[in-house]
């Protein structure tokens, strides 16, 4: 150019190409919590109706919902208010039969009282944990655009899958709930930025570790179904290459990933240890019962494998919590398997019978597949909407 004013295209252009004065994170980023903000917030409000696990955690905030867990007003609609009580009916550990559920998701409602309690309410209003959501995911969409390896199409095209898979229907929901879902969708994303941030440090030195072991330890003590994930984070930790030359650089990288490993081992017992004892049972009752018995012939010779009495192949079939089930009925029986199960025999059962070991891992995906529960609505109880309704403003 010799003169005038430079073209609005070409300086956009310019900006986009300049080293440290890259707009392609910032322009995603903010693309990216638009479409969170508008599925949750284009037109009625959208969230994830409660199944009454969401008590487990109100609980240990000192609030509850109006209708009570258990009442199909509760199931059908998203409760958007969650009020300050002192009723120890709807406390820990009187709430249900749950004594506590450590969750990470409990520092970020603390955040939303917080924005709720700005805004003039005493309790949580939802809608508060939803902006939040929004404004974590656009920070951590934009981050991934930033640092994702490959040239600026690619890292813009990364970001914004991530974009659309996290303002999904089947996901975005999830931030206007009682669920622990949120503190587990965004530790995900943040482990996947801090994971493609620490190769850009040339010796990885032991602080470039941090991001992912913390972000690793908000996704394991979310819930008790991603607590094993310690393992798989574990075990690609070692795997990982550094890609260094110098030999102390990949002592440092691997003692780096050890310490993580330590971490993440650390939290898993912690977590788990602090689980109540009637959650665990549940979990090792359903993955007998339910997860086992209900799709084999030979129900009473399975139980025998795992050194579990077989007159209790009558339960197949049944939930813990379940019409008909051995906890239902108050069987003595109960006791004596709680005392028998063994993750290691089940583990050892699933390989030595692998159609079995097929079976599961079948099923567990189109589980994945389902990743709204059906039961439940999402839009708000005050909307007029139809019950329990599943709207579709973005579906991917």
């Amino acid at each position: 150019m010799t003169g005038g004013r430079e073209p609005r295209r070409a300086r956009l252009r310019r900006l986009l190409s300049r080293p440290g004065g890259d707009l392609a994170p910032v322009i995603v980023g903010l693309a990216g919590a638009v479409l969170v903000a508008y599925q949750l917030f284009g037109g009625a409000v959208i969230g994830m109706a409660d199944n009454a696990d969401g008590g487990r955690i109100a609980c240990q905030l000192d609030l509850t919902a109006s209708p009570h867990p258990g009442t199909p007003r509760y199931w059908a609609y998203v409760i958007l208010h969650w009020s300050p009580t002192k009723n120890p009916a709807y406390l820990c550990p009187h709430w249900g039969s749950t004594i506590r559920y450590p969750s990470s998701e409990v520092p970020l409602l603390e955040a939303a009282r917080w924005l709720s309690n700005r805004f003039g309410y005493s309790g949580i209003d939802l809608r508060t944990l939803g902006l939040l959501g929004v404004v974590a995911a656009g920070l951590l969409v934009g981050i991934i655009c930033r640092i994702a390896p490959g040239p600026r199409w690619l890292r813009v095209l990364t970001a914004a899958l991530v974009a659309l898979v996290i303002a999904d229907a089947a996901f975005a929901p999830y931030f206007i709930s009682m669920y622990s879902a949120p503190a587990g969708l965004l530790g995900i994303l943040a482990l996947c930025a801090a994971w493609l941030w620490a190769p850009s440090n040339p010796w990885l030195r032991a602080f470039s570790i941090v991001p992912i072991t913390a972000a690793a330890v908000v996704v394991c003590c979310d819930e008790t179904q991603l607590a094993p994930l310690v393992f798989v984070i574990a075990a690609l930790l070692l795997w990982r290459r550094t890609n260094l030359t110098a030999t102390k650089g990949r002592v440092m990288a691997k003692l780096g990933a050890l310490a993580c490993i330590g971490v993440l081992l650390f939290s898993f017992i912690v977590y788990n240890g602090h689980q109540s004892k009637v959650g665990n049972d549940a979990i090792h009752y359903d993955a007998v019962f339910i997860s086992l018995l209900s799709h084999t012939n030979d129900k009473v010779g399975d139980l025998k494998w795992l050194r579990l009495n077989p007159a209790m192949a009558k339960y197949a079939g049944t939930e813990y919590w379940g019409p008909g089930s051995a906890y239902y009925d108050q069987d003595p029986q109960l006791k004596t398997f709680e005392r028998q199960f063994s993750y290691v025999r089940l583990a050892e059962f699933y390989l030595v019978h692998p159609a079995q070991a097929w079976g599961l891992f079948d099923r567990s995906a189109a589980d994945a597949a389902q990743l709204r529960p059906v039961p439940v609505g999402n839009y708000a109880d005050d909307s007029g909407l139809a019950q329990r309704a599943h709207p579709c403003r973005l579906c991917t």
